[in-house]
């Protein structure tokens, strides 16, 4: 997994601050991001499809805890809007188009 400042795929410095820059630590920490990343995005897909808000709600807070270690502001970004049309009552199935950048983006990153 690489650190892509610039085009904002991953930007690991937040990470690196918090383990000091020990390697072996944040390989073995974005192990287990990635596998909670998996299975949080799987979540999230499947509560869609059952049209679940508090389980969409819950997961999309998840999922913004483990992107912010990852710097994966792509993601973040569209669980953010997730979360404000939540917030607002505005969220519907129309929402869908944001169920979908997250399913390709990560797809697109996933090491």
């Amino acid at each position: 997994m690489g650190t892509y400042k610039q085009d904002g795929v991953y930007d690991l410095a937040r990470l690196r601050q918090s383990t000091g820059g020990d390697r072996v630590f944040e390989r073995n920490l974005l192990q287990l991001v990635i596998y909670d990343l998996d299975a949080s995005i799987d979540n999230l897909q499947f509560a869609w499809y059952r049209n679940d808000l508090v389980e969409i709600r819950k997961t999309t807070g998840l999922l913004k805890s483990l992107t912010a270690v990852t710097g994966l502001h792509v993601l973040a970004d569209c669980l953010l809007l997730i979360d404000r049309q939540l917030l607002s009552g505005s969220f519907q199935n129309q929402s869908e188009e944001l169920l979908t950048q997250i399913l390709t983006h990560w797809r697109s990153v996933r090491p």
